[in-house]
């Protein structure tokens, strides 16, 4: 019932604004009746007009295509050049926003980026780069350090420095525990080792007053413990200044080499520099510019529809007004609005009948329209 009601309203005010254009249009005179019989407008036509939902279409549509040719100007006239002297314009004044990013990343005392060459793609892939920076690294700090040299040496100095003694053979150390504490022990010959304790010369030392040091000169486990001990760390120290050097010249040229292949960092992470050898910060120069380029624009098409879209509406016929849910707002047309402006009609008194016993308004005889 309130469907069709709705839809009756509808027909009754799209005929009210014919009728009403009709009056306010002075009548054209026409010498043969047959004519201007033909030429007559009545409600039926206006009953096959389009419904809201169609109109809603062509609004939207009309909307989106002066939206759409202000963007086609504005992606015209922001290219090429343009963008890139908006970049540098951006650096010098030290911008920073959340849209673009921090401009400041960009410009650094003694440091510069070259924009030559902007929308070319990068010669070579962020991994690549690495990869190429890593390995004449390691090449320069093999010929600085000459590891495996050192490595050998640290091996045969083991060997030398952990050889165990021999019966007979004098030796010389100092007591660092038990009860003979601080003692010197002075070219005393080996005559005797056990499990429990070492004879020199004419003293019997348990073995628990010499350091592990002086165990190892007569103890094959301790000594073969020490020794390897001794060369691991020997060459940990080795390998750890390899990785040293390795990652200062990687820190010192990897950020150069990605300027020079057409990377900028990326200023939407605020870690970036110009300085990082992290490429997970490096964006390409093209698709930086690209990614500019299209923020500015979508401000400035934002800007156009929040200042000039209202205008231009305005001046096609069109208001905005809340939508039917009362949630938000919309561009209808005249009669849209005319409809949603009318009072709400009680169907218990239309034309005092009672439900189901709709009729026609007040002035208008005749049947409904069928369908109705």
């Amino acid at each position: 019932m309130k469907e069709n009601l709705d839809k009756f309203w509808r027909v009754f005010l799209s005929a009210f604004c014919v009728v009403a254009l009709f009056v306010a249009t002075p009548a054209m005179a026409d010498d043969d009746d047959d004519d201007d019989d033909d030429a007559s407008v009545g409600i039926g036509d206006v009953i096959e007009e389009l419904t809201w939902e169609q109109r809603k279409k062509d609004i939207d549509a009309f909307y989106a295509g002066k939206v759409a040719e202000y963007r086609a100007s504005q992606e015209k006239i922001f290219a090429g050049q343009v963008v890139v002297e908006f970049v540098k314009a951006q650096i010098r004044r030290r911008v920073n926003t959340p849209f673009m990013g921090d401009f400041r990343i960009l410009r650094l005392p003694g440091l510069e980026v070259d924009w030559t060459g902007y929308d070319q793609s990068p010669k070579k892939s962020k991994d690549e780069i690495v990869d190429e920076v890593r390995e004449a690294a390691i090449e320069h700090a093999i010929d600085r350090i000459r590891p495996d040299e050192r490595r050998q040496a640290i091996i045969e100095s083991a060997d030398d420095r952990f050889r165990m003694v021999e019966i007979n053979e004098r030796v010389t150390l100092m007591l660092r525990n038990g009860r003979g504490a601080a003692a010197l022990i002075d070219n005393q010959p080996l005559r005797a080792v056990n499990d429990e304790r070492v004879q020199l010369g004419n003293r019997y030392i348990i073995r628990e007053d010499l350091d592990e040091e002086d165990q190892a000169l007569f103890y094959p486990d301790v000594n073969k413990r020490l020794k390897e001990a001794y060369v691991v760390n020997g060459i940990g120290k080795i390998d750890v200044e390899m990785e040293s050097m390795i990652a200062q010249e990687c820190f010192d040229k990897t950020a150069t080499a990605f300027l020079e292949n057409n990377y900028v960092p990326d200023i939407l992470k605020p870690t970036a520099s110009l300085r990082t050898a992290k490429p997970d910060f490096w964006i390409a120069k093209k698709d930086f510019v690209e990614r500019v380029r299209q923020q500015v624009i979508k401000m400035r098409v934002e800007l156009y529809e929040k200042q000039e879209m209202p205008k231009i509406m305005e001046s096609a016929g069109y208001f905005y007004v809340k939508t039917t849910d009362g949630r938000g707002m919309e561009w209808v047309d005249l009669q849209e609005k005319l409809l949603r402006e009318a009072p709400q009609p009680d169907p218990n008194q239309m034309n005092g009948m009672g439900p189901g016993m709709m009729g026609p308004p007040p002035g208008m005889g005749g049947a409904m329209p069928s369908g109705y």
